[in-house]
């Protein structure tokens, strides 16, 4: 299977289970997090793992991810069940096929 669909499905299943610790061997350690929704614009491994770690994803409603699907040089994967609609999370890779972008917004 495809590395950068494999990165990204572990990605998920770490932020589903909050298994932040083991992003640090997915994320390049120029990653940079953009979530303008809630004004979060991170870069660098440990603050973006830590930006993960403190969104509000437990508690609220689950939300259902698609299979992760790669367009050029992006893996997306588009979230149906929550309360304000369709979400995607977009994920950019390095040459290494280590994720070095993560941009959260709303949309399909």
């Amino acid at each position: 299977m495809n590395d950068r669909i494999e990165a990204a499905k572990k990605f998920g299943d770490c932020l589903a289970n909050q298994r932040y610790g083991e992003l640090d061997d997915l994320l390049a350690d120029d990653v940079v997090l953009s979530v303008p929704l809630m004004g979060i614009n991170n870069s660098g491994k440990d603050s973006v793992r830590g930006a993960l770690a403190n969104m509000p994803a437990s508690g609220g409603p689950a939300i259902e991810w698609s299979e992760p699907v790669e367009e050029g040089d992006i893996v997306k994967s588009v979230g149906k069940g929550s309360p304000i609609g369709p979400m995607k999370i977009m994920l950019g890779f390095s040459a290494d096929n280590k994720i070095n972008k993560i941009e959260v917004g709303l949309g399909s």
